[in-house]
């Protein structure tokens, strides 16, 4: 699958259990349904937390969105232009 671009106010699809949010070599585990009761962040929320937490809106901000069997990897900032982009896809847990 290509690359493609994200909205800031798309949400991260609801099939995904598990939420890794790295950048500036931090990372942060997010367990969807008891942090957002059954909802999945949008990707602006992503940014916000990953702020929340330190980043400084400098450099790379990966998220690794994964269920027992798929998961997708997506990038923000990657090129300097404050925008997300679908990079990947894993198989399951990665």
């Amino acid at each position: 699958m290509t690359n493609y671009k994200i909205k800031g106010s798309d949400q991260i699809s609801p099939m995904f259990q598990i939420i890794y949010i790295i950048f500036q070599d931090k990372c942060i585990q997010l367990f969807i349904h008891p942090e957002y009761n059954g909802t999945t962040p949008t990707f602006d929320k992503v940014v916000e937390i990953a702020t929340e937490h330190g980043y400084c809106g400098a450099g790379r901000i990966i998220v690794i969105a994964e269920s027992g069997l798929q998961g997708e990897v997506y990038q923000y900032n990657n090129y300097n232009e404050n925008e997300w982009v679908h990079h990947g896809e894993t198989r399951g847990y990665a």
